[in-house]
C-alpha cells in the first residue's frame, strides 16, 4: 500500500497536465476558470455540429472578456470584466480540422498568466466525447499542446500563416 502514493506522484508529474487543485474564488475576484468552463459548455452543447463559441474579426487568442456579448445572450450571471483567462477563439471550420483528428482533446481556455511554478491552469475540450476538463499544465505542456493545435489547423484548412502564438506566451513558455 505504500508503493502506491509514490507512483501516483509520478504519475502525475510525467504527465504534464493534471487536475486542477480546488480554488475557491479568483485572486482578482473575476470568475474561476471552472465557471467559465460552465457558461462555455452551456454556448457549445446546443450546436450542431458541436464547437466552442467564435467571434468573428477577433485573433485566435483573445481575452476571456471578448466572450462578454456571448454569455450574455445565454443568460450567463458571470461576469468576466475582471477575469484572467485567455480564449482559444477558432473558427467552427478550424475546430472542425482538429475534430477530424485521432487526438481530440484541446485547450479552449487558460490562466493569461503562469503561476509561481510556471504553470498554467487550462480548460480543454474534448471534440468526440463533448468533455470538458479543468487542468494545471506545465508551461512546457502548454506549449507544446499549442504547437500542436496549429499545426493541425494549418495543414487541415491551408492556413500557413495561421498562429496560437502570442508575445505573452513566448515569454511565459520559455
Amino acid at each position: 500500500m505504500n508503493n502506491i502514493a509514490p507512483l501516483v506522484l509520478l504519475a502525475v508529474v510525467l504527465v504534464g497536465c493534471s487536475p486542477a487543485s480546488n480554488t475557491a474564488g479568483s485572486p482578482t475576484g473575476g470568475p474561476t476558470l471552472e465557471e467559465i468552463a460552465t457558461w462555455l459548455k452551456i454556448e457549445y452543447y446546443p450546436k450542431t455540429p458541436k464547437s466552442p463559441a467564435y467571434v468573428s474579426g477577433q485573433p485566435s487568442i483573445v481575452p476571456i472578456v471578448q466572450l462578454a456579448s456571448i454569455f450574455s445572450a445565454i443568460r450567463a450571471d458571470v461576469d468576466v470584466t475582471k477575469a484572467t483567462f485567455d480564449y482559444c477563439n477558432l473558427s467552427p471550420p478550424q475546430w472542425a480540422g482538429l475534430r477530424a483528428q485521432t487526438q481530440t482533446v484541446y485547450l479552449v481556455a487558460w490562466s493569461s498568466n503562469p503561476d509561481a511554478h510556471s504553470d498554467r491552469e487550462v480548460a480543454t475540450v474534448d471534440l468526440r466525447t463533448h468533455v470538458f476538463k479543468i487542468r494545471t499544465c506545465s508551461a512546457q505542456d502548454f506549449t507544446n499542446r499549442l504547437a500542436q493545435m496549429e499545426s493541425v489547423i494549418r495543414k487541415a484548412t491551408g492556413q500557413e500563416d495561421f498562429s496560437l502564438r502570442t508575445l505573452r506566451h513566448h515569454k511565459c513558455a520559455g
